[in-house]
């Protein structure tokens, strides 16, 4: 009995020196907790599970990186939502991963060293991509900074933001009823609660009206008419020009980084010569070009790519596979050699083309691809 009372101490005290009360850290699907920064709401759990990885140190889907900049290197900055973490792949299948493989593979003799930083983080919009860069991408000094700009972006609704809340609400109703009876004493106990917590049984999805109104367009096939609201006059509209109003201020007092938002189209398996949102990828790149910065979209890519190599690039509506990521580097790649924003005498295209080891598809775009805006 003393040897159990002992134990159950120590245990106790293990829980309050490492600060691991459930109160104080609330976990959605193992990787997403509240963040303190009231804009994002929400951030990726360090450390935390990922496949055959983990969630590096400052929050990336990524490895490690020191946030100065080491000599010799080119630093490129990838933002975006799920598309850019790369929903259902592993994270070297991910766009800003294969893209970083193929720089450093294909530069010439003598070129800087490429790190391509992943800073995409499931469910978030614009205003909090836009905000990530603020308080995280711009410390690891950039040179280039990439956003992956998905039509979906405009939207306010999170799912992990909105499980987060329940589970919030949850653990706070939780807490008052620990006000009554024995519960006043357990209360106190920071083991009581971890272990409680542990043992309860966490919703994977929060309740289906809290998906509305992705969920109802989804459910009735409206998708592509929901994405075109996203884009009309209107509060989510406002949320893309402030957004890059501020994402053009934020790479101007950075030392004018250049910035190229880079434009996903949707899953279109009529082919791409019928792709319904051509309108709505114009009126983002009018907005982009206003702004100064670069615009490149990627639907001619994932075209060619249908065209000449038949191959599915989408998981769904949304999110591209492996193939798809890996057409997205492809086309990045042949953007960045055309667009003089790399350093001089680092690509020059007939070497890479001549190069018997290059992968075809990239090979393909490379030969097909158009010049930058």
């Amino acid at each position: 009995m003393v040897g159990a009372s002992t134990a159950l101490l120590l245990a106790e005290l293990l829980v309050r020196v490492f600060n691991i009360s459930p109160a104080a850290n609330i976990v959605y699907r193992e990787n997403y907790r509240l963040s303190d920064n009231p804009v994002l709401e929400y951030e990726l759990v360090p450390g935390s599970p990922d496949g055959k990885e983990v969630i590096n140190s400052a929050g990336l889907r990524d490895r490690e990186f020191s946030p100065r900049k080491p000599e010799n290197v080119f630093r490129i900055v990838v933002l975006g939502d799920s598309i850019t973490f790369g929903f259902r792949v592993p994270q070297t299948a991910t766009y800003p991963k294969v893209l970083e493989a193929l720089l450093n593979r294909h530069a010439a003799p003598g070129s800087p060293r490429f790190e391509v930083l992943n800073l995409g983080v499931t469910g978030y919009n614009i205003t909090d991509i836009i905000e990530f860069l603020r308080v995280r991408g711009l410390s690891y000094e950039p040179d280039l900074i990439v956003y992956g700009y998905v039509l979906n972006d405009p939207q306010s609704l999170s799912v992990e933001a909105e499980g987060l809340r329940s589970l919030k609400a949850q653990a706070e109703t939780r807490m008052t009823t620990l006000s009554r009876g024995m519960g006043r004493i357990l209360r106190h106990s920071q083991l009581f609660l971890l272990l409680r917590e542990r043992l309860r049984p966490i919703p994977e999805e929060p309740p289906p009206d809290l998906l509305e109104p992705v969920f109802t367009a989804l459910q009735t096939g409206s998708h592509h008419e929901y994405l075109r609201m996203l884009h009309a006059p209107g509060e989510s509209w406002e949320r893309v020009r402030t957004g890059m109003t501020e994402l053009a201020r934020l790479s101007s007092n950075a030392a004018n980084i250049p910035v190229l938002v880079m434009l996903f189209p949707t899953e279109c398996s009529e082919g791409y010569e019928h792709y319904p949102l051509w309108d709505v990828h114009a009126r983002v790149i009018s907005e982009v070009d206003r702004k100064g910065l670069h615009a490149f979209d990627l639907t001619w890519c994932f075209g060619l790519a249908q065209r000449d190599f038949d191959n599915k690039c989408f998981i769904e509506l949304l999110h591209p596979n492996a193939w798809g990521y890996k057409v997205t580097a492809s086309c990045l790649l042949s953007w960045l050699i055309g667009s003089g924003v790399l350093p001089k005498g680092s690509f020059d295209l007939d070497s890479v083309l001549a190069d018997r080891n290059l992968d075809p598809l990239v090979a393909d775009i490379l030969r097909n691809g158009r010049q930058p805006r």
